[in-house]
């Protein structure tokens, strides 16, 4: 499976990959949501999943990435946030957000969610 990480926390964010890594995955980290939206305005590939930091400081560019995925590359969307950065639920389906990690993350967590995402291969374009 293919994943796209962006978290604004380097330290969490090689230890997401390190993680993916060691179960099988191939991970393609963004230092900032914004590195992320630069890439998907100019390479439409396909992750299987992307999981994404939000916070007060960057909820208008991860609004914009979703929008993003949901026109054109459709992957299901993790969003990490804090308790006070959770969207509504109608908000979250609205940008085709699938799931929340609450932070901090707890990896027994993220692990069970990516399980429950990984693509039929049956179905893959």
């Amino acid at each position: 499976m293919h994943i796209y990480i962006s978290y604004e926390n380097e330290i969490v964010c090689e230890t997401i990959k390190q993680l993916l890594t060691n179960l099988g995955h191939n991970c393609s980290i963004f230092e900032s949501a914004k590195d992320l939206f630069c890439l998907m305005n100019i390479d439409l590939q396909r992750p299987d999943l992307i999981i994404m930091q939000k916070h007060q400081n960057n909820t208008g560019i991860v609004k914009q990435i979703c929008q993003k995925n949901l026109l054109n590359i459709k992957s299901p969307v993790v969003l990490a946030a804090s308790i006070e950065d959770i969207m509504t639920p109608a908000e979250a389906s609205l940008y085709g957000i699938k799931a929340y990690l609450r932070e901090p993350i707890a990896l027994s967590e993220l692990i069970l969610l990516i399980s429950q995402h990984e693509p039929d291969q049956n179905q893959r374009i």
